[in-house]
């Protein structure tokens, strides 16, 4: 496990029962270790002994050694960050260099604090000098460096792709299956994915280690491009979720919405992503859809609008090329009395709420300054303390997992559902409690 948050918001971020006795597993196996801080430069600086520097390049956190620069890698839970970062609060180092902790605050105050391997920072630096190296045609130098990369953070996925390109770019075909090798098992649909849309990887698809990833009969799950250059979030079918039985996977169509009011911005930019998560709650990949920037009324917060003529093609594609994965996977729609939607929940300020499931005995909860509840009748699934909102919730029987759209706002002037995400829980993992 790369990222370990140990945030005030673990809790928030990490409500899932099972994560957090992961956390305190890994903490508790741990030796305890020393710190010192690292001194920081305008805010928005910090330099390590070995010249590698963490600093704030345009609202982003990103690391540099030299010339070459790659953007943090954030732990599962603030991955979504997208308000710009404004102040760089404390950087510590484990004295014995494995570990470094960041704090951070954005331009509306909330204030993050999280760990990481520093080797999960050197890896990123490895990948972008390597991809110089790629982009000179010296395959040979861009192996290595991809390599070691993947050396420092096994699980740095983008690492393994690179270099399987690397390898295929040398003719060294057998060299790039092996590199992808753990991808299959790991996270299939980026695999899949990648292979059909890059030019590389496309060599391979017709391979037994890619061909294998499909589905004995293909998926009848899809996307209509129209209805997703509208803000929609359902598939054929008129369902929020698809699964593939075949693979463990989920899929959800996850829209964002930023309310902020600037004058150099549309009233309500939004963007829409295929998100894929395990059926135990994994998250492992998102595929971006659309945007509000690209259809024909940049002021349509998520109605039905069409798309800009001048990019209605690549939107056409990547929409086409995302139903040729689900199809291939093996993602279907759950048979129509399986999926129930729930209506939102909302801003848990604004008073209590219920909404259950029909047909089962599940259903959420939300309470004044409280968090969302998931229970099963009178016995407490979880407490969804990181959602203040749920705009959509889907039980589906078959698989025994219920799936989520949630949000969090902001303080008025602030941007609103800056973090959101989709998240699944499968109900057999989850232990009853009393509430």
């Amino acid at each position: 496990m790369i990222f370990m948050i140990v945030s005030r918001n673990l809790a928030q971020l990490a409500m899932h029962r099972g994560l957090i006795l992961l956390l305190v597993v890994v903490l508790r196996s741990s030796p305890a270790y020393a710190d010192h801080s690292i001194p920081i430069e305008e805010r928005s600086r910090a330099r390590f002994a070995d010249g590698m520097v963490l600093e704030i390049q345009y609202g982003r956190l990103r690391i540099k050694r030299g010339n070459v620069d790659a953007p943090l890698p954030f732990p599962e839970g603030i991955s979504d960050y997208k308000s710009p970062v404004e102040t760089l609060k404390e950087v510590r180092e484990s004295e014995d260099h494995s570990w470094v902790t960041v704090e951070f605050s954005d331009g509306c105050g909330k204030e993050e604090r999280f760990r990481l391997l520093y080797t999960a920072l050197a890896a990123r630096i490895e990948n972008a000098a390597a991809m110089g190296a790629y982009h000179k045609k010296d395959y040979s130098s861009a192996i290595s460096g991809f390599s070691r990369a993947l050396k420092q953070d096994p699980t740095f996925d983008m690492a393994a792709t690179n270099l399987a390109s690397a390898y295929v770019r040398s003719g060294k075909i057998q060299e790039a299956l092996r590199a992808l090798a753990p991808l299959v098992v790991r996270n299939p649909a980026q695999l899949y994915f990648k292979c059909l849309t890059d030019s590389d990887l496309s060599s391979l698809l017709e391979s037994p280690e890619i061909s294998g990833l499909r589905s004995v009969k293909p998926g009848n799950a899809r996307l209509d491009l129209d209805r997703v250059a509208g803000g929609g979030q359902k598939f054929s079918g008129e369902r929020y979720v698809v699964y593939s039985s075949a693979r463990g996977l989920v899929g959800a169509i996850r829209f964002r919405v930023d309310t902020r009011d600037q004058s150099d911005e549309p009233i309500c930019p939004w963007e829409s992503s295929l998100a894929v998560t395990t059926v135990d709650g994994r998250n492992l990949a998102e595929f971006p859809l659309v945007t509000m920037r690209e259809t024909a009324d940049n002021k349509s917060c998520g109605q039905p609008t069409p798309l800009k003529g001048s990019v209605r093609q690549s939107v056409e594609s990547r929409v086409l090329t995302i139903n040729r994965m689900l199809a291939a996977l093996g993602f279907v729609v759950p048979e129509q009395q399986e999926a129930q939607v729930v209506p939102p929940i909302p801003n848990t300020l604004a008073g209590d709420s219920e909404r259950k499931f029909p047909g089962s005995s599940l259903k959420l909860t939300g309470s004044l300054n409280g968090p969302v509840k998931l229970l099963e009748g009178d016995s407490l699934l979880d407490s969804l303390a990181w959602a203040e909102n749920i705009s959509w919730a889907v039980y589906v029987p078959s698989i025994r997992v219920i799936v989520f759209q949630w949000g969090q706002h902001y303080s008025e002037g602030c941007p609103k559902n800056v973090w959101s995400g989709v998240k699944t829980f499968r109900i057999a993992d989850l232990p009853h409690d009393s509430h």
